[in-house]
Parts: structure tokens; C-alpha cells; sequence
């Protein structure tokens, strides 16, 4: 097996891992569930940061690299401070572990820049490795516009679901401030 296909599974495996954690944040049931997935989650992104920038670092800058390295270059600007005010609010619960989420936190695990810029690298990533390793064939065709097509459908589906959650947590979040009148 090619070693270059060995890292570039690897690494499409962590990314896809924190892909799925990041869209678990705002069903965690206790600030101590949502702590240890922020941890998980930060773990995995610095992980696969790690990654992309063995990769750029081993010579491997190509094209391809490069175009995964721009959405984690965006992880690692607008996700990771907020994964880190994340895990510092869940923290201010750890004396109560069984205490239900409050709206505020969820609302700001929901948030579409914590889990849409990890999710834009793993399609990214797993659109560039289908291309790097033989692309994907369709009636015997490469079909990289179809890839490319569906992949842009997919993340922009998936940014408006999360937009729509957020907003939704976070209106839930202001009913019990609002003003009465």
C-alpha cells in the first residue's frame, strides 16, 4: 500500500471524526458532556492541523495541499478560539456535572464558525483525496465537476441547517431576558 494513500486515509479519518463531533456539540444533555466533546474536538482539530502541516512541511505542497490547507488555516483562525471560550463556559459548570445545558452555551456550541469551517475541511479533504487517488469514475468518465458540484450543494446545505439551529438555540436562549412589557 502506497504510503502516501496511508496518510492521506489517516488524516481524512480524523477530520471526518471531528466533523461528526462538531456536529454533536449542541445535543450534549450536561455542560459536562459538552466539555469532554470540545476536548475531543480540540484534540482532533490540532491533530489534523498537525496533519496538513506535515504534509505542506514533508514537500508535498502541491495543488492539492493546498487547497485543503485553506479551510484549516480557517479552523484554526475562527474555530479554535471559539472551541476554547467553549470549553472555559462549560467549565464554569463543573461543580454541578449533572446539571442540564443551559440555552446560552448550546446556542454557542451551535454556532454555524464552530462546526462549518471543520466540515468545509473534510469535504474538502475527501474530495481531494477521491481526485489524488484515481478520481471517481462515472460511465467511465472522471467526474471532478460532479464532485466538485455536490460537495458545494452538500457544505451549503449543511451551513444553512446550522445558521438555521444556532438561530434557533439562540432565540430559546434570549426568551427568559427579554424585557416584559
Amino acid at each position: 500500500m502506497d504510503i502516501a494513500l496511508v496518510g492521506w486515509v489517516a488524516l481524512t479519518g480524523g477530520w471526518l471524526a471531528a466533523a461528526v463531533i462538531a456536529e454533536s456539540l449542541p445535543s450534549a444533555g450536561s455542560p459536562a458532556a459538552l466539555r469532554r466533546r470540545v476536548g475531543w474536538l480540540t484534540a482532533f482539530v490540532l491533530a489534523g492541523l498537525g496533519g496538513i502541516a506535515g504534509l505542506i512541511g514533508g514537500g508535498a505542497a502541491s495543488a492539492q495541499v493546498l487547497l485543503v490547507a485553506v479551510p484549516a488555516v480557517a479552523v484554526a483562525v475562527v474555530t479554535l478560539p471559539r472551541l476554547r471560550r467553549l470549553y472555559g463556559g462549560s467549565a464554569a459548570f463543573v461543580t454541578a456535572p449533572a446539571a442540564p445545558s443551559p440555552p446560552g452555551l448550546l446556542a454557542r456550541a451551535a454556532h454555524p464558525l464552530v462546526a462549518l469551517p471543520v466540515q468545509v475541511t473534510t469535504v474538502t479533504l475527501v474530495a481531494v483525496a477521491a481526485r489524488y487517488f484515481g478520481g471517481v469514475p462515472v460511465l467511465g468518465v472522471v467526474a471532478d465537476g460532479l464532485v466538485l458540484t455536490v460537495a458545494v450543494i452538500l457544505l451549503v446545505a449543511v451551513g444553512v441547517r446550522h445558521a438555521l439551529r444556532h438561530s434557533a438555540l439562540a432565540e430559546h436562549a434570549l426568551v427568559g431576558r427579554l424585557p416584559s412589557s
